[in-house]
């Protein structure tokens, strides 16, 4: 038995403990092996949640319901929308705490009336090296980390996703869209429209790693592992995503960095 395999083992353990569980499915590949392993250990008993929001990255949704039908799990869906919240659409630091205390409510509700009341979700070890204020919050209201509890970490995710057959096992990671804003610049459904709509423009192209982030005076900074594809189509990402109300585009250097406008909630410190 490799240490894989005896991971995944106590994954199985840890989820066979337990009588129900609600997962927090955003559709990505950690949230997507928790909810699969956890209908398959606990069965019926165990839901995916999906929210539907103005944060979610084009096409997250529907990547979710395809693979929740592949899966065979039990989905349900809900409408929110976080950025209701005034305090949280004026993008604070601590924005990621504020919404994952709305997401977690807006399941809680879902989940009391139906016999549930267990919460887990897909962190996992590797996200332990980035700033999470989203993991305080979870914490604080008793969410459980099963991934993190076994001691997975990305790689590991990947790896089991792949022996397991499940799809989008190898997808790059797609955070939500208000983490393509720096800290109080404020999050408007104008503003989060033309992001999605870039970055579906963008896809379009054949880029996959990439990030459009959306800075004051209505700057577009685009940046991507494949930086070339960038340059050679120039002037039509340019036209493109001017036509979306971008007066300023540029390319980030530095490539594609996860959580590089984290430097900014540093300096305000």
């Amino acid at each position: 038995m490799d240490s894989l395999d005896g991971k995944a083992h106590h994954l199985e353990t840890i989820l066979a403990a337990m009588d129900h569980a609600v997962v927090l499915y955003s559709g990505g590949v950690d949230s997507s092996l928790v909810a699969y392993l956890a209908r398959r250990v606990i069965g019926e008993r165990a839901w995916a949640v999906t929210l539907l929001s103005p944060l979610s990255p084009p096409g997250e949704v529907e990547r979710a319901r395809a693979f929740a039908a592949e899966a065979r799990l039990g989905l349900a869906e809900i409408a929110v929308d976080e950025t209701a919240l005034p305090e949280l659409a004026a993008n604070p630091p601590h924005r990621c705490y504020l919404c994952r205390k709305v997401r977690q409510e807006v399941v809680r509700r879902w989940a009391a009336p139906r016999g549930f009341s267990l919460l887990l979700d897909g962190m996992n070890v590797s996200d332990l090296d980035d700033d999470r204020p989203g993991m305080r919050a979870a914490d604080e209201e008793g969410v459980r980390h099963p991934l993190i509890e076994a001691a997975f970490a990305k790689a590991d995710v990947r790896d089991l996703s792949r022996r397991l057959g499940l799809s989008g096992w190898d997808r790059p990671a797609q955070p939500c869209l208000a983490s393509r804003f720096p800290h109080r610049f404020a999050l408007d459904g104008e503003r989060l429209d033309r992001v999605a709509r870039a970055e579906a423009f963008l896809k379009d192209l054949g880029l996959e790693a990439f990030r459009v982030r959306h800075l004051p005076y209505r700057t577009a900074v685009v940046a991507a592992s494949r930086p070339e594809v960038l340059l050679e189509r120039r002037q039509e990402i340019l036209r493109a995503l001017g036509g979306l109300g971008f007066d300023f585009v540029t390319v980030d250097l530095e490539g594609l960095v996860s959580g590089s406008l984290n430097r900014t909630k540093e300096e305000e410190r």
